[in-house]
């Protein structure tokens, strides 16, 4: 009884000294790979502040509806973590790089470049001569027949 006392002990402290050191808020997940997707949002309504991790940042919003068809007004949606990796697997930054910052005119990106969604819209930008460039993109989707 008390080896198992001991372990509980150890493993309680070991947390608590862990999470002592991290600069994330107490509201975050433990880690990146088990955020996406999970349910979030404080008792009092208010979204928890993002999480950085060393494999990109997560942040508490309800999903994007992006449609064209009218939503009821209630309930709302849940809110969950949605995340962002610091490079995607094509090899694009997680995170749209601003137009004109600088970019690896060497590296292989995507051929049709890297696209970013803003909103219900979205963006392709594109490595050109060291600068990232805007090269195109969509807008949401039309509304439907008696839709707002």
């Amino acid at each position: 009884m008390h080896r198992w006392l001991e372990l509980v002990v150890i493993v309680v402290v070991a947390s608590a000294v862990a999470r002592a050191d991290s600069p994330r808020p107490k509201t975050c997940p433990v880690d990146y790979k088990h955020a996406e997707g999970v349910k979030c949002g404080l008792p009092d309504g208010r979204m928890p502040p993002p999480c950085e991790y060393p494999e990109g940042h997560c942040r508490c919003d309800a999903p994007l509806h992006c449609s064209g068809i009218q939503l009821p007004p209630e309930p709302r949606p849940a809110t969950i973590w949605q995340c962002t990796p610091k490079v995607r697997p094509d090899g694009c930054p997680g995170d749209q790089p601003a137009e004109g910052s600088a970019c690896d005119s060497k590296k292989q990106w995507p051929r049709d470049g890297c696209d970013y969604e803003v909103g219900c819209a979205g963006v392709v930008m594109k490595c050109i001569d060291g600068a990232w460039a805007k090269t195109g993109g969509h807008g949401p989707p039309p509304a439907s027949p008696g839709g707002r």
